[in-house]
């Protein structure tokens, strides 16, 4: 059974080694959110991209995405409100995808369906089970319980480095509880009842994750293969 990859933005993303990225860079890749602001700092190129917020930050991490990954291809999944300003700064490499409004009691079965939410990682997996079927899902960066990016040290410690686009309101460095560990609970139990009769599975690939630990995710290796 193949896999497919989520990568998330939590720090654990600092600590893949090369033989993991090389196998990373071998399947399918879904990146959410900022990722692609400051994917250079962890070298892998998603082949695909979920961002569906909509509010002040919006625009700003746009714009740093089309900068940072613009010339790359890039199937670009966003709500209705992103579309046309993406197209206006965009230069046609990224296939901009819409998507229908979210939900959070069940998943979807194709772009077409209202999918499920508990975060963006639960929309992730969601996306990923429909674009990437018949491969085991790993969720790589949901490390959960500080408020913590992977780019946040970085951005600290070198903030000349850091234009006005991707330096805004992108600093999430306070310690707090991250609100997906207060959504996930319940939203687990939709993934799970989802996935209990399909022949993939969701695994979260950081032991010292939050949600393996309060054993709301099963762990797998990124290099561990599951038979199935």
């Amino acid at each position: 059974m193949s896999d497919c990859f989520i990568l998330a933005t939590g720090p654990s993303l600092l600590n893949l080694t090369n033989d993991e990225k090389e196998y990373i860079k071998s399947c399918n890749i879904l990146s959410v959110n900022r990722y692609l602001c400051f994917y250079d700092m962890i070298g892998i190129e998603p082949d695909s991209n979920l961002y569906v917020d909509q509010d002040h930050k919006t625009k700003p991490i746009l714009r740093e995405s089309v900068r940072k990954f613009g010339d790359k291809r890039l199937n670009y999944y966003t709500t209705q409100s992103n579309l046309q300003y993406l197209h206006d700064i965009n230069n046609n490499n990224w296939n901009i995808i819409k998507l229908n409004n979210y939900n959070y009691q069940k998943f979807g079965n194709s772009i077409d369906d209202s999918l499920f939410w508990c975060s963006i990682i639960g929309m992730a997996i969601n996306l990923a089970y429909i674009i990437y079927p018949n491969k085991n899902i790993k969720v790589i960066g949901m490390d959960g319980g500080l408020m913590t990016h992977f780019w946040c040290k970085d951005m600290i410690e070198n903030p000349k480095h850091y234009n006005a686009d991707s330096g805004q309101n992108l600093d999430h460095s306070v310690k707090n509880n991250h609100q997906v560990c207060n959504w996930w609970p319940n939203g687990s139990k939709i993934v799970n009842s989802f996935f209990k009769d399909k022949k993939v599975n969701v695994y979260n690939c950081n032991k010292e994750s939050w949600f393996v630990e309060n054993k709301l995710m099963n762990y797998r290796s990124i290099l561990q293969k599951v038979q199935i």
